[in-house]
């Protein structure tokens, strides 16, 4: 992605598991089946995703953004 970015290439970066995320940052072993739980899991999961790329593209100098699609 740096590659391409030093190239003038923009780029999108599209990820999911923010659930996957939240369950482990909130020690839950199983996937929950209820929609509010669920909608925890992702809370929590996407401030992770979102620290950790920020994190890592800052140490080259690069800021994230994020954009929710539906």
């Amino acid at each position: 992605i740096l590659a391409l970015l030093a190239r003038g290439v923009e780029i999108v970066l599209v990820s999911s598991g923010a659930v996957a995320e939240g369950m482990s940052r909130l020690g839950w072993k199983r996937r929950p089946a209820n929609i509010h739980e669920l909608q925890a899991a992702a809370a929590v999961g996407q401030m992770g995703l979102v620290q950790a790329y920020e994190s890592r593209f800052q140490k080259y100098g690069h800021h994230t953004a994020q954009i929710l699609l539906d």
